[in-house]
């Protein structure tokens, strides 16, 4: 993290901070922006993770080989900087293993203790797949006149996902909105409750403590009347799982179980529960299956290099001609890109293993999108493994997977750009600083220059606000600042 502060006579500071992924969050709350990717939906499947063995009891699928355990790093390549980078250029990203590192857990329901409400809501049980024992719903309206709400007790502070809970329908408004308050101010969410219901709805990560709590509000204000808008269930927080370990470091079974799966996804075994749990979903885009590789040689392996995998139609499922094809041209992309990202960056001498087809379950059952399973590095090679535990390694590896995903919806799509350097302020007036910055070049992609940026700001530097667009091309100036008062930008 970089800090830089300043005072005068007004005894104020403002720090400039680069928190662990900021070099790719360029929204802190992680909601999907404007992008290349807007209205496409892709399902990441981080590989493997803590499960309940039958003599071992509970144990990893992988061991730990040159400080890699590939449960854990497929899962921190994903949660760092492949969800994010697809976050941050539009597409909804629902992923195999919980999302969050947070290990805290709440759940809501709209009859419990938690909720309350205000305006007519009418309970019901007509449409399956709600938390509890009912869910309620109300009128749309042009203007607010119903409100639920759901508080939650929050005892430790952190950064915590907020996921919402709906039955789907027709008649469901498609614009609900949702406000997450936290501890940097109020977020509005719109969620499309026509769709995706009986299952638990990433929102975003906003950050909470005692003095905050947690409060996610539904309204019934919507931009369509005739509609309704349903409240059921609100989970806060990761969670750690059965396992006793953080949640998102366990197998997908027990993620899909807990998000609403049927039996039939998440008793198929981990392998099949990944593609399963997307087809069950539906509507999605892409797959995207994530893993390190390993020889098979006595450690330490001399085989280097990534290999990306589509599916052979070995098995007794058979993808048509036209899918093959489309998944052979992403699963291109994406061994390309990150081969060529890391020879131009890092190792020039990084090995290109080229695109293979198997029989792999993990393929074998994703029958309605492309789908591709990529092999990043070996982790019983010392030098791959080195670059699979390095953020450098790691931010040019998950970039490249989200250039590549960009790419196989257009060509010549724009990349987003890297995060500015040469931060700094000064003080340009009573009660107000200028912050400057430079844009910062990326050497190997012409298309990712910045437009615009927006400015966050903080009162305590845990909770920043929704921000604002910056004043200047490449400034902003804050004013309004009191003698004694520290900002956070």
């Amino acid at each position: 993290m970089k800090r830089l502060a300043i005072s005068s006579a007004l005894v104020f500071a403002l720090l400039l901070c680069l928190a662990p992924g900021s070099e790719v969050n360029a929204d802190p709350h992680l909601r999907p922006s404007s992008g290349s990717l807007s209205g496409r939906r892709i399902f990441v499947s981080p590989g493997h993770g803590w499960y309940l063995h039958s003599t071992l009891g509970w144990t990893t699928q992988r061991g730990n080989v040159n400080g890699v355990v590939e449960d854990f790093s497929n899962a921190l390549l994903a949660i760092d900087y492949v969800i994010p980078y697809l976050t941050n250029a539009g597409a909804q990203v629902v992923c195999a293993r919980e999302r969050s590192f947070n290990t805290q857990e709440f759940f809501g329901d709209n009859g419990d203790t938690t909720y309350t409400s205000s305006g007519t809501w009418t309970n019901s049980s007509n449409v399956s797949g709600y938390y509890g024992t009912n869910y309620r719903w109300a009128s749309t309206s042009l203007t607010e006149s119903a409100v639920s709400r759901w508080t939650f007790d929050i005892t430790a502070e952190g950064r915590y996902p907020v996921y919402v809970r709906y039955t789907a329908g027709s008649d469901r408004a498609t614009d609900a909105l949702y406000r997450v308050f936290h501890a940097g101010g109020i977020a509005n969410v719109a969620a499309n409750q026509s769709i995706q219901g009986g299952r638990w709805l990433y929102l975003g990560e906003w950050e909470f403590n005692a003095a905050s709590d947690a409060i996610i509000e539904l309204s019934n204000q919507s931009a369509t009347t005739g509609k309704v808008v349903i409240a059921d269930g609100v989970r806060v927080g990761g969670g750690t799982g059965h396992s006793g370990h953080p949640r998102y470091e366990e197998q997908s079974t027990y993620w899909a179980e807990l998000v609403g799966a049927p039996g039939s996804v998440y008793n198929a075994g981990d392998v099949s529960c990944r593609p399963l749990h997307m087809e069950w979903w539906g509507g999605f885009d892409l797959f995207l299956s994530m893993h390190s590789n390993a020889s098979g040689q006595t450690p330490p392996s001399s085989a280097r290099g990534t290999v990306t995998y589509t599916y052979n139609n070995g098995g007794s499922t058979q993808h048509s001609s036209a899918l093959l094809a489309q998944s052979v041209a992403f699963a291109q992309l994406i061994n390309d890109q990150i081969v060529d990202d890391m020879r131009a960056l890092h190792d020039s001498t990084w090995v290109d293993r080229g695109l293979n087809s198997a029989n792999f379950g993990e393929l074998r059952s994703a029958t309605s999108c492309p789908s591709a399973l990529v092999e990043t590095a070996f982790h019983d090679n010392i030098q791959d493994a080195a670059w699979l535990r390095s953020p450098r390694g790691k931010h040019t590896m998950g970039r490249a997977i989200y250039k590549a995903v960009a790419r196989y919806f257009n060509a010549g799509a724009t990349i987003l750009p890297l995060p500015p350097v040469n931060l700094r302020m000064i003080n340009s007036g009573s009660g107000q600083v200028t912050l400057n910055w430079s844009a910062q070049n990326d050497p190997i992609e012409a298309s990712a220059v910045p437009t615009s940026y927006r400015v966050y700001l903080s009162n305590d530097g845990f909770a920043f606000d929704d921000g604002r667009a910056a004043s200047g091309a490449s400034s902003h100036v804050i004013t309004g600042l009191a003698p004694g008062q520290t900002v956070f930008a």
